[in-house]
């Protein structure tokens, strides 16, 4: 049974070459099941998550940032841990 988060991050999409060996790689890294989408123009493989707003996904491609191509993460507080000055 794979482990499926109540809220992997707010949304994420990792560029692959290779989607076969990245559904094998994440899915294996973060026991989750990566579940192939091809309804739309582009195929991707979609984070199983409880709440589909909070997921990503992985998708053919190349990073759209150039050199050095690095992952931007955001993070956003939770309003009942945050203290607001004011």
């Amino acid at each position: 049974m794979a482990f499926i988060p109540a809220k992997a991050s707010a949304w994420f999409e990792i560029p692959v070459t290779d989607m076969d060996r990245a559904r094998a790689f994440y899915g294996s890294v973060l026991e989750n099941d990566l579940i192939l989408e091809e309804s739309g123009p582009n195929p991707m493989a979609m984070f199983a998550a409880q709440d589909r707003t909070a997921s990503g996904h992985v998708y053919p491609g190349n990073p759209a940032a150039p050199e050095p191509a690095r992952p931007s993460i955001c993070r956003l507080p939770h309003r009942s841990r945050t203290r607001w000055n004011g």
